[in-house]
């Protein structure tokens, strides 16, 4: 599912940050990773194209096995999904009809919660998170952040969020709980410089 993008960057684009080389190194060689990647910084610093250039990388190189753990191909290997996305899919889950059924199996794919191995979500990219409605449903979107990130990360399945928020403002969006655990389930890569957006 993942957008249209430019061909992958290679590897050695990544150098700026040993965060992010060691991160993409130990997924193409198959390696066990928890610890995720947290691209913040200001609009248009690149911090989407970052992150869907690794993903990219990492669904070309890495272990078919390390993806899926599987004799199966695995059904979503990697995952991209805006964040406010990710929140309504929640709300899609709840309601009585087939579109129900088919967001409540991919939330299982996400959250890593398939009994079939092939079937989760081995690297999932949430971006933008922080644009959702600050004013309505806080409590359920605390929630549904908090629980994703631990779910993935106590199965060791890493993940890469993108927001314009610093990091050090996480706690007044998402609370104390979820923003202390950024810091043992994530590697923080600040980008910052102009916004190439605008001419």
């Amino acid at each position: 599912n993942l957008p249209k993008a430019p061909a992958p960057l290679p590897l050695e684009h990544f150098r700026f940050s040993t965060q992010v080389t060691n991160f993409v190194e130990a997924c193409i060689h198959g390696e066990p990773q928890s610890k995720g990647l947290l691209f913040h910084g200001e609009p248009g610093t690149g911090k989407t194209s970052y992150a869907l250039a690794i993903l990219r990388v990492i669904l070309e190189e890495a272990p078919r096995a390390w993806l899926g753990k599987s004799e199966y191909d695995a059904k979503r290997p990697g995952y991209f999904m805006p964040y406010t996305r990710f929140i309504a899919l929640h709300h899609d889950s709840w309601r009585e009809d087939e579109y129900a059924i088919h967001a409540r199996d991919l939330l299982r794919s996400l959250y890593f919660h398939s009994i079939k191995d092939y079937e989760n979500t081995k690297i999932l990219v949430l971006d933008d998170a922080g644009k959702e409605n600050p004013t309505t449903g806080t409590g359920h979107k605390v929630q549904v952040m908090n629980d994703v990130i631990r779910s993935r990360y106590q199965q060791g399945a890493p993940s890469i969020i993108t927001t314009n928020i610093h990091v050090n403002a996480w706690e007044d969006n998402y609370g104390a709980a979820t923003a202390s655990f950024l810091y043992e389930a994530f590697d923080h890569v600040e980008l910052r410089g102009r916004d190439y957006r605008r001419p």
